[in-house]
Parts: structure tokens; C-alpha cells; sequence
């Protein structure tokens, strides 16, 4: 059948039942497509582009057999890709539109990853270093972010029972906190510079890290509500947390630290008795 410009397919419109998508899919069945090694002009795929702007793939949504996925992978297995197209597809990904992050955003939210796929991601990122300006990106992107107490309660059931050791801890510490401190933190630090006295923060010690530390053992925690499960306000948060915050300050002063912990509660309900308690504390050293 030849087709005029301008004319109207008979068809256009009309979706293809799963029958007839079926019938169709049988009859090309070991035949090859008739563009099969045609390479599509620059004006070619321009011309697909536009026609397919705003329109939603017809395989959105659909899951593929195991087959098929073999199939796709074993059709790229092999293939050369030149380094002007290794060039574009880097540049594709770099500096994306805010409608194309949207996109892609999309398209990965319902995607389901399997353990096997996260271990291969995992052993292929594994050693690899990153440069100062990825772990700035990183850093830039975390930056802001309002973690829902939903999203909090579900990271720490899914950290539960790992068991870390005490470097570990100090690394995740550091490397979450860095650039991100709380309003209570801030407050408790500008305190201490009216007050007159200098001090070092997130310094790692034989237990952690602190809050604040006052030379020569004066150690300060300004703890949260919702994170350190204040029995006022928060007492389920983490259950255990409060328990774990009284033995790290017995064993604190065991060692002959001086340790004060305040309550975000108290720094927003009552600053001014807050800073006559550091103030009488501080004044010992």
C-alpha cells in the first residue's frame, strides 16, 4: 500500500486488541524487520523525536519476561560504541533539564531493584574513588533536605540490629553532620562564643563524638527530641536511644569528663536558664 502525503491512515487512532497484538507479534515471528542495518538519518530521527514528544511509550508499565531481558541484553553484548558516542551519552546525563530529572525521576520511582542487582552495584562502585567535586555534589544535593519523621522511622528500622564498629559510627557521624547542624547545635555553640569560651565541635573521644568539647573535659550534647526519644515529648521514637545515651554518660565520667546533655526542649522553652547552666558549669574549669 502506498500512502500519499497528506493522507490519513485508516487505522490511525484505533488501539489494537491483545489478540490482534498477539496475531501480529506471531506473523513477524522469525522474520527480519524490513529496516533491519538501516542506520536512521539525523533529520530521521529528528523527525521520530518530535512525532513522539508528550506521547507515552506504549511499554510503560508493562514487565518483561526473563526472556526478553536476555534477549535485549544479548542483542548489545559485543557491540562497539565509538568515542563521539561515549562523548554524547556522557553529555546527555550532564547538567539534565529540570523537565528531563523529572522524567527519569519518574520512570524510577516503581522500579523494583533485587538483592543480586544491589550486590552488583554495590562490587562495581566498591574501591572506586571519588573525586572532590562528586563528594561536594553529594554533599550540596543532602543539603536542606526536610526528612519526614516517616522516612527517619523507616531508616532506622532497615539499620536495626547492624552491627557497626566504633570508627564506623564516628565516620557516619562526621560525614552526616558535616555542614548540616542543627538549630539547637548552633544556638549552643553561639552560647558558648558569648559566653567567652572556646571549643572544639564534632571532636571524636574514646565513646563517639561530641556535641561540643570545652578543654580539658568538659564535654556538651545538644540532644533532640524526636532523635534522642526525650521521655516528655518523643519517648517511642527510638526506644532504645535513651538507654544508650545514659551509659555513654556513665562511662564519660568514669573516665573524668564533665558531661552536661540539654534537651531541645529546654533550649527553645527556656534559653536564658539554659545559658545561666552553662554559664555556672563553664566557670569551674
Amino acid at each position: 500500500m502506498v500512502f500519499r502525503k497528506g493522507q490519513v491512515a485508516w487505522n490511525k487512532g484505533i488501539s489494537p486488541t491483545p489478540e490482534q497484538r498477539l496475531k501480529q507479534s506471531l506473523s513477524m515471528k522469525g522474520r527480519p524487520a524490513p529496516n533491519k542495518g538501516i542506520s536512521c538519518s539525523e533529520e530521521q530521527k529528528k523527525k521520530q523525536s518530535i512525532a513522539m514528544k508528550g506521547r507515552q511509550s506504549p511499554r510503560r508499565g508493562c514487565n518483561l519476561s526473563s526472556e526478553i531481558k536476555e534477549k535485549i541484553s544479548n542483542s548489545s553484548k559485543g557491540k562497539i560504541i565509538s568515542s563521539e558516542t561515549r562523548v554524547k551519552m556522557s553529555l546527555a546525563h550532564i547538567n539534565p533539564t529540570p523537565e528531563r530529572r523529572a522524567k527519569m525521576s519518574e520512570a524510577l520511582r516503581h522500579r523494583i531493584v533485587t538483592q543480586e542487582t544491589r550486590a552488583k552495584i554495590s562490587l562495581i562502585n566498591k574501591g572506586k574513588p571519588m573525586s572532590e567535586e562528586q563528594k561536594i555534589k553529594i554533599s550540596n544535593s543532602s543539603k536542606g533536605k526536610i526528612i519526614s519523621n516517616e522516612t527517619k522511622k523507616k531508616i532506622s528500622l532497615k539499620t536495626k540490629g547492624i552491627p557497626k564498629s566504633m570508627n564506623a559510627k564516628i565516620n557516619m557521624s562526621l560525614a552526616f553532620k558535616n555542614g548540616r547542624k542543627s538549630i539547637i547545635e548552633k544556638w549552643l555553640e553561639d552560647t558558648i562564643t558569648s559566653l567567652g569560651y572556646t571549643y572544639e565541635t564534632q571532636k571524636p573521644l574514646e565513646f563517639g563524638i561530641t556535641d561540643v568539647f570545652v578543654k580539658p573535659n568538659i564535654i556538651i550534647y545538644a540532644d533532640g527530641c524526636y532523635w534522642h526519644s526525650c521521655p516528655v515529648h518523643h519517648p517511642e521514637s527510638f526506644p532504645n536511644k535513651y538507654k544508650q545515651d545514659n551509659e555513654l554518660t556513665k562511662k564519660l565520667i568514669e573516665l573524668g569528663y564533665i558531661v552536661v546533655r540539654i534537651w531541645e526542649h529546654e533550649i527553645k522553652n527556656s534559653p536564658e536558664q539554659v545559658k545561666i547552666r552553662l554559664m555556672e558549669i563553664l566557670s569551674t574549669k
